[in-house]
């Protein structure tokens, strides 16, 4: 297989992937051009960095 036999997905087709359950509900991924790529999972830094964002914009 070479880089030009890869089929990219679309966002249609990720979403519907979703619906029907092909991902566990704990597991976290996302479609990145066109690819299923797994999240970081997300750390103490992470949640205070978003909780100060939220604080400074509402």
């Amino acid at each position: 297989m070479t880089l030009l036999d890869i089929r990219l997905l679309t966002v249609q087709e990720y979403d519907r992937m979703t619906e029907i359950g092909i991902f566990d509900e704990d597991e976290r991924v996302e479609l990145l051009a066109g690819q299923i790529v797994k999240m970081a999972a997300k750390g103490t830094a992470h949640g205070a960095a978003i909780a100060r964002t939220k604080i400074l914009l509402f």
